[in-house]
């Protein structure tokens, strides 16, 4: 879904992440605002204010239910952001604030289970490069061996081009 999210296939990220929201429902409620922050992205980019909101309000219900501060920040800080973007000044106070009162001090314990969907997410984005990587690198590859069999032919024809020119002066 973040993929997707990157390359603007919208659609797929929102099929996506309810895909995520029904598994995280059986497996991991707790972390089910994670998935929700994405959904937010997703109906922004749409354009979609009240479904923004909504996917907020859920994952806030869900980060509040299980006294998750980390969660609880991270949906006040994309509220903030979502409404900077908008060029509300008054709501990006409202969620400005809110974030400012849940600021985590380092000897606040991170739920450790959005540490790692963080790192999932930043080692597929790091796959996703190195597989273009190695595509482009392919694709040199393919052009330079395509070259150099040209060149050869090139050669091979000049030869027998001066062959035949030699053989029919004799």
């Amino acid at each position: 879904a973040v993929i997707d999210l990157q390359k603007k296939d919208y659609s797929s990220a929102d099929q996506k992440l309810d895909q995520c929201i029904d598994i995280f429902e059986k497996v991991s409620r707790k972390n089910l605002p994670n998935i929700y922050t994405k959904k937010m992205l997703v109906y922004e980019a749409l354009g979609d204010h009240e479904q923004v909101v909504k996917s907020y309000n859920k994952g806030f219900y869900y980060a509040d239910k299980y006294k998750s501060d980390i969660y609880r920040y991270i949906m006040h800080v994309n509220m903030f952001r979502y409404y900077k973007n908008q060029n509300d000044s008054l709501e990006m106070r409202k969620y400005q604030s809110l974030a400012e009162d849940l600021k985590l001090d380092n000897n606040n314990a991170i739920n450790d289970n959005a540490l790692k969907l963080a790192k999932l997410e930043k080692e597929l984005f790091i796959k996703k490069i190195n597989k273009k990587d190695a595509s482009i690198k392919d694709t040199q590859q393919y052009f330079i061996i395509s070259a150099l069999f040209a060149a050869i032919g090139f050669v091979v024809l000049y030869l027998l081009f001066i062959k035949n020119k030699k053989t029919r002066k004799a």
